[in-house]
């Protein structure tokens, strides 16, 4: 590896640590002010999306469409393994108690689902088409509209909040994220031809990995902030940026290809993130993440990997 790519690496690490604290104040915050469904799901889980959103269009525009299908749900794969497991565990090491979900956090589960379903027809048919690209975005934009329209009610002249510091902080952080999204997507080829493994599958595990430092520090910074509630805000980030990926982004790339484009050779990559899907919403399913569930999932995540690398 040139010692032109550690330096990026090292100075990418460095930026995306600043953006967690940035977003992670913001977020804290607009939490007070819309609820954890808007302010986690929906606002910060879109800003958080922007690395693969990015990715996707760049690789969509090279015409690399399993990397740009692998990158959109890639992120499924680590956060909803590694990163809620990492999430819960220091979250009970720093209360002592168990993550407790809090509000409504069962609407990200049920859109969640409907994502799932949407993915299987797709896995099933071996095929991406335009008719399931229409209805991943309708599927995106109803959760939005629905998270808008039962946002809390709350006095916003009475909460102590800083609008405009936090719309800045949110700014700031979209901005860097945009401009580390690109050293992602020279990365792809670089690493993937290093390692002798196909770009579709270092899409999948390892794109997520840089791309989503940011939600997963995002995520831990909540967990310890000085609000024992701010846990469930972070699970519900992650999986807010997720329907948005598994959503908008796959329906993005079906409707620019514009006819079908063949999956066969992602099913397995495709099976995969769909069986951690159901089984993050299982682990969710109580409303609590034990420990042992904690545990259980960051050790999975390293499975899944040298499992589906055999298979591909």
């Amino acid at each position: 590896m040139h010692i032109q790519t550690v330096v990026s690496l090292i100075i990418i690490s460095a930026s995306l640590f600043l953006l967690a604290e940035l977003l992670s104040r913001a977020t804290e915050d607009l939490e007070v002010l819309f609820g954890q469904g808007l302010a986690g799901g929906v606002i910060t889980g879109i800003i958080t999306a922007l690395p693969e959103t990015i990715v996707v269009i760049e690789s969509i525009l090279d015409n690399k469409m399993s990397v740009a299908i692998s990158a959109s749900i890639g992120g499924n794969v680590i956060l909803f393994t590694f990163g809620i497991g990492i999430i819960s565990l220091v979250y009970s090491i720093k209360w002592k108690k168990d993550l407790k979900m809090k509000e409504d956090y069962n609407v990200e589960q049920r859109f969640l689902l409907f994502s799932t379903f949407l993915l299987s027809i797709a896995i099933l048919i071996g095929y991406l088409n335009i008719i399931l690209s229409v209805l991943f975005i309708l599927l995106y934009v109803y959760y939005v509209a629905y998270r808008i329209k039962h946002k809390p009610r709350r006095d916003l002249e009475k909460e102590e909040v800083n609008i405009k510091k936090d719309v800045l902080m949110i700014v700031i952080s979209s901005v860097l994220i945009v401009f580390l999204a690109r050293p992602l997507v020279d990365s792809i080829v670089q690493f993937s031809t290093e390692l002798g493994i196909t770009p579709a599958w270092f899409a999948l595990f390892f794109i997520p990995i840089l791309s989503d430092a940011e939600e997963l520090v995002t995520g831990i910074r909540l967990a310890l902030s000085k609000n024992s509630e701010m846990g469930s805000t972070a699970l519900v980030s992650l999986i807010g940026s997720k329907i948005q990926n598994g959503t908008m982004l796959l329906g993005i790339i079906g409707l620019l290809a514009w006819t079908p484009i063949k999956i066969t050779s992602l099913t397995i990559e495709l099976l995969t993130v769909a069986i951690i899907n159901v089984v993050s919403m299982i682990v969710l399913l109580d409303g609590n993440v034990k420990k042992w569930e904690s545990l259980t999932l960051l050790l999975s995540y390293f499975v899944v990997i040298v499992l589906t690398r055999v298979a591909v």
